[in-house]
């Protein structure tokens, strides 16, 4: 899991995600505003 988990941060899946996920929470349309921490991530 580890080494999946430091490919997907070289290859920038993880910040893709989140920003994708940030413009969602800010649209209020697919996701309420969801907590700093979120343990789905």
């Amino acid at each position: 899991m580890s080494r999946l988990l430091k490919r997907f941060e070289q290859e920038g899946f993880i910040r893709r995600l989140r920003g994708h996920i940030i413009l969602c929470t800010e649209q209020g349309k697919v996701f309420p505003k969801l907590p700093k921490q979120s343990p789905a991530l």
